[in-house]
Order: structure tokens, then sequence, then C-alpha cells
């Protein structure tokens, strides 16, 4: 009787052993799936922000909005002419939010901009740069 008992316990340790590798296999497959579509996602953001012009300057709602009515254009010359008033709106809002009248003037801190400004310490002589 104590060898049925014990071979029935061996066998049950078994089968939760591997229903536990059978369900840790399973997590891990979604984690490494979510984690796919988080890099899918981010790559989808990346390409985006490089494809529409002013996307700093955006809302996601802005975006979603751009990006449908883009979609949505029958011809390549209804595109052309939604990306040029899209254009035309993005550069007013940059030089409002910059207070800039050129926009070739930088003022702006994107990416290869530089973004930082002298900073100017009052020495013992008056000021200077440092």
């Amino acid at each position: 009787m104590k060898h049925r008992t014990s071979i029935k316990t061996i066998l049950t340790l078994l089968t939760v052993s591997a229903l536990g590798t059978v369900l840790a296999q399973d997590m891990n497959r979604t984690r490494t799936e979510e984690s796919l579509r988080a890099q899918q996602q981010l790559q989808l953001q990346l390409q985006e922000q490089n494809q529409i012009y002013g996307y700093e300057f955006m809302s996601q709602a802005e975006r979603n909005t751009y990006m449908e009515r883009l979609r949505q254009a029958n011809t390549e010359e209804e595109r052309n002419r939604i990306r040029n008033e899209h254009r035309e709106r993005m550069d007013l809002r940059k030089r409002a939010l910059n207070g800039v009248g050129n926009l070739g003037a930088g003022g702006g801190t994107g990416p290869g901009m530089g973004g930082k400004s002298p900073v100017i310490i009052p020495g013992p002589k008056g000021g200077g740069r440092h």
C-alpha cells in the first residue's frame, strides 16, 4: 500500500512540475510578445517623428488627424496640398513658440540645434562669457 501511495505522490509531483514548466514557458512567451509589441510601437513612433514635419509642435491627436487626412486624400496633388498647408501651420507655430521671425536662425532645442546658450557670469570687472 505504501508503494502505491509513493508512486501516486511521485506522479502527482511530476504532473505539477510539468504544469509549472508549461505555465512558466507561457508567461515567458507572453512577456516576449509584449516586448516585441512595445518595440514595434516605439519604432512606429520614431518613423512617424521622421515623417511628420513639425512633429515636436503637435499633440498626438493632431498627428493622428494629419495622418488620417493624408490617408484619405485621393490624389498625390491633394496630399501635397495638405502637406504644404501643414508645413505653413507648423512654421507659424514654430515662430510663435520661439519668438523668432526667421526659421533658419535656430532658437529651437530640437535634434541638432544644440539648445544651450552661453552663460554670462559677471566677474570682478564686469561681465564676460564663460
